[in-house]
């Protein structure tokens, strides 16, 4: 070199460690630069002799057992210690879950009734009426009307509030089954066998009375269709004798009349007519159900007041009247006189307790009403479909005109009274199907299995819960970290690569945030200079001249770590050329080379050495991206090229391409006197590493350490690194916590 480093004994600044000789120096990094001889004969310039000896493959053995002797305990325990706060939250996550759970179900008992859900009895039949359908949900929500709860709260006698009793039973329906499932929570085991199946007693008859509700109006709907049709067809068969008398006609049958298809349109338009009346009365009877129900129902708690308890238990009663009943019904009037009377005893001001008022929405009105909303659309396409019907017929009507006009009317007569008589029959089916529904009072619900005796909910055990929620949320946790940590392939600590590998990891960098292009010098100068140190040895001692760097893939930092060191030694006074033949844009360069000042186009012998130089500190080249690099880095224009960059440079420090990535990577490291190999501890799979190490060792290229780039701070080992890396830690003012 034309400037030499300068060498004396010195401690490293990385390990700490002090070299007293080169044999030591070649023993740890690794190197095979002995050679055989005898005692006194000569062997380096000293005139000092060395022995031979076996240089050990770089990846040491990989069977089962070497593994395990390569397991870094202390990266095992930083990564479980890293990860703390994620144990403990989960811990105190899941106690708390449990803690809940226990408070919950602490001391509670547990009955259930099950009902059926008959969908038989819902099932449309061929009259004009069918039974109101509703699914499961319907009815669940129809069963938690406070209503409900009000009678069950009176056969039992409780002395407790409406919302009580509701805040103790839970009922719930499942998609794949018609068991509607009732249970009831309380502390006293009695009580909540007797109020299950009180409550399952209610809505069974509660059930049945809504269905006989609807079949009694049913009923009295067509009994009023029927008297109408009636006379209706009385007056035809009068019109008919009265035109028969007076052309002088004889009646006429309506098939041999009429052609078949006007008969069949016909019948058809009585059909149509059946199942819009049947919709009809569906859409009315519900529609007049929705109507009576409040939007909100208003509920009172007093406190120590039997009066107003009263007349809350009278204004439920007054609600369920309402619902089941018209306005002008004798018990609806019965219960708004007596509630006048109670409200007017409590506003003489003698029972002045407490009160508090609250809303409740009426959950079954909405679900109602969106039954109403569809209802209302198949309303309307029956309409549409009779008159349909309706107009097809009177088209087929027109085409006979060519039948003698009296007899033609005669038969129009005769065609409608079987008509009527046919919608006279439907009705009077439909009459008869609302009332045998009314005499047999079948509703939607039965009860499937009653409530015999009450279970427990939890026990002893449970007052553990938390302590038992914590450690298995821990524990839990604890385990995947450590099954994370055993078989995570990155390396975390330097000692996992001296367990894995015979070249020495002969720096450790940490994970510098907030790198810029004006901070990257200051920031980088401690683990530059350490860097150097740890390579001037041999640099001054074996006359090196360049230095590859290479990873195993791309963005593992050797790009900017080669950088940096160029900048340094050329800073020295040693003139360094930094060469990039990773083709990937180097964000720290202060020149970008043009498109014509390549390194390829030199190779291609289509420029000159001074075209692609491009000036600065240090001088670079760039080579682009080239699909035959590799076949230009064997070529003679190559050879020259080393030649003119070792006679015009003393150092030249080369950004090597990775070697997964580029397979002209290992050339590159073939013509430089020593390389260094880096590898990422958040990105590099060892997988990667050992292949990348492989291919330079069959290659005859042994690198000279292995520098570890972007450490977490936690796995930092050497305290001067990690005092560095504090104190550029305060200066960004970032990065608080040990983990980050």
């Amino acid at each position: 070199m034309k400037k030499k480093l300068a060498v004396s004994k010195r401690t490293d600044s990385v390990t700490g460690q002090g070299y007293s000789s080169d044999m030591e120096q070649d023993a740890l990094l690794g190197h095979d630069e002995n050679w055989e001889g005898d005692e006194g004969s000569a062997g380096t310039s000293s005139g000092r002799t060395h022995r031979r000896f076996a240089v050990p493959p770089i990846v040491k053995d990989e069977s089962v057992q070497a593994i395990f002797d390569q397991l870094d305990v202390r990266k095992i325990y930083l990564g479980l210690r890293r990860r703390l706060w994620l144990m403990v939250s989960s811990g105190i996550m899941l106690g708390l879950i449990f803690t809940v759970i226990s408070y919950m179900f602490l001391n509670k008992y547990n009955s259930t009734a099950l009902l059926l859900h008959v969908q038989n009895a819902t099932e449309r039949s061929n009259t004009a009426y069918n039974p109101p359908k509703f699914n499961s949900q319907t009815i669940v929500e129809m069963l938690r009307q406070p209503q409900h709860f009000q009678a069950a709260k009176s056969i039992l006698g409780l002395d407790l509030t409406v919302a009580e009793v509701a805040s103790m039973v839970n009922l719930r329906s499942t998609r794949t089954s018609n068991l509607l499932a009732l249970t009831v929570t309380a502390d006293n085991p009695s009580l909540t066998v007797d109020l299950v199946n009180t409550l399952a007693q209610v809505a069974v008859k509660s059930s049945k009375d809504l269905h006989f509700r609807q079949a009694q109006s049913a009923y009295e709907y067509f009994t009023n269709e029927s008297e109408e049709v009636r006379k209706k067809l009385l007056d035809l068969g009068r019109q008919i004798n009265e035109y028969k008398s007076e052309h002088k006609l004889f009646e006429v049958d309506a098939e041999g009349q009429m052609a078949s298809g006007l008969f069949s349109l016909q019948k058809e338009l009585q059909q149509a007519n059946i199942d819009f009346q049947t919709l009809s009365v569906e859409f009315e009877n519900l529609e007049r159900e929705i109507t009576n129900m409040p939007d909100m129902i208003v509920r009172y708690e007093y406190e120590q007041s039997p009066l107003k308890g009263r007349i809350s238990s009278t204004e439920m009663s007054l609600l369920d009247a309402r619902t089941k009943y018209g306005p002008d019904n004798p018990k609806v009037l019965q219960v708004e006189e007596e509630l006048r009377q109670l409200r007017r005893l409590a506003s003489e001001g003698q029972h002045g307790e407490n009160s508090q008022q609250v809303y409740e929405k009426n959950l079954l009105k909405e679900d109602l009403s969106v039954q109403l909303m569809h209802l209302e659309g198949k309303v309307r396409a029956a309409k549409k479909r009779r008159d349909t019907v309706k107009e097809d017929l009177e088209t087929a009507l027109m085409s006979y005109d060519d039948i003698p006009r009296e007899q033609m009317m005669l038969a129009q007569l005769v065609q409608r009274r079987e008509a009527v008589k046919n919608e006279l029959g439907s009705l009077e089916d439909a009459r008869r199907a609302a009332e045998v529904s009314m005499e047999t009072r079948r509703g939607d619900l039965e009860i499937y299995q009653a409530a015999e005796k009450a279970t427990p909910v939890g026990g002893f055990m449970i007052r553990y819960f938390p302590f038992v929620g914590f450690v298995l949320g821990f524990a839990a946790v604890a385990f995947f970290i450590l099954l994370f940590e055993l078989f995570d392939r990155r390396a975390r600590t330097t000692k996992q690569l001296t367990l894995s590998y015979t070249v020495p990891c002969i720096l450790g960098i940490p994970n510098l945030p907030g790198l810029t292009d004006d901070n990257s010098d200051d920031t980088f100068l401690f683990f530059t200079r350490s860097l150097a140190e740890r390579l001037e040895r041999n640099i001054h001692r074996k006359h090196i001249k360049s230095i590859t760097f290479t990873s195993a893939t791309s963005g593992e930092g050797k790009t900017s770590l080669s950088y940096h060191l160029a900048r340094y030694y050329n800073r020295l006074g040693i003139k360094t050329v930094f060469v990039e033949f990773d083709y990937r844009k180097n964000r720290y360069s202060e020149n970008e080379a043009a498109e014509t000042a390549q390194i390829s186009r030199y190779l291609r012998g289509e420029a000159a050495l001074a075209d692609i130089i491009v000036p600065g500190n240090p001088d670079s080249l760039k080579a682009g991206f080239d699909s035959e690099m590799k076949e230009l880095v064997q070529s003679g224009y190559m050879e020259r090229l080393w030649e003119s960059l070792n006679e015009s440079y003393d150092l030249i420090i080369i950004d090597g391409p990775a070697m997964i990535d580029d397979d002209y990577a290992v050339n590159i490291a073939e013509l430089t006197d020593e390389c260094v190999f880096v590898m990422n501890s958040s990105k590099t799979q060892k997988a990667y590493a050992d292949e990348s190490l492989r291919i330079l060792e069959q290659s005859g290229v042994r690198p000279c350490g292995i520098v570890l780039n972007e450490m977490l701070p936690l796995y930092i080992e050497d305290p001067r690194v990690k005092r560095q890396w504090e104190r550029d830690r305060w200066n960004r003012k970032s990065g608080i916590f040990p983990w980050s």
